[in-house]
């Protein structure tokens, strides 16, 4: 019994041009909402900030009678823990709005394919790819997935075409103001 090796290759260096709209009308939309998300976040911590220091305030107060050097050490672990919360909101949100991008970008994806014409355009690439005899049968996800005789596969579902236009991208712009 002899062991067979499988070549998987990622259909993204070969996604359609057609798509290039789409990937900037989600860029567009994900940074829009990304603004929201992160002007929301902000304001939490604004306010998550602004009660720890009220609350270092007040105990600011009672401290004097102990002594400037146990005040000091509560008002910075008071502010360690105000950023903390604010950082950990911040992080949820940024990765809410990932997760957002990528289901509306597998959505959009899959009714791009569900388009029969955008169907057997990618279908055509993938025989392309993989030469004569090349077999194709759906994903689940509503995408494509070739192979060969010789056991290369390329994987064009619809979760791999969205991580493969997603990885192309800068993300890091939309968790950054303009």
């Amino acid at each position: 019994m002899s062991a067979t090796t499988v070549q998987t290759t990622r259909a993204g260096a070969a996604l359609p041009a057609g798509l290039d709209p789409l990937r900037e009308a989600l860029l567009r939309a994900a940074r829009a909402e990304a603004e929201r998300l992160v002007a929301d976040a902000d304001a939490d911590a604004a306010a998550v900030l602004a009660q720890a220091r009220a609350e270092v305030d007040a105990r600011l107060e009672e401290a004097r009678a102990r002594g400037r050097a146990e005040a000091r050490e509560q008002l910075e672990a008071a502010a360690a823990a105000g950023r903390r919360a604010s950082r950990e909101r911040l992080l949820r949100a940024q990765g809410r709005v990932h997760a957002e991008l990528v289901a509306r970008a597998r959505d959009l994806v899959a009714d791009l394919l569900a388009d029969p014409a955008r169907r057997r355009g990618l279908e055509v690439r993938l025989r392309a790819r993989l030469g004569p005899g090349a077999v194709v049968d759906p994903t689940a996800d509503g995408g494509l997935v070739g192979s060969d005789a010789s056991g290369r596969a390329v994987d064009a579902s619809v979760a791999t075409l969205v991580e493969d236009a997603l990885a192309g991208l800068d993300l890091a712009d939309l968790w950054t103001p303009p």
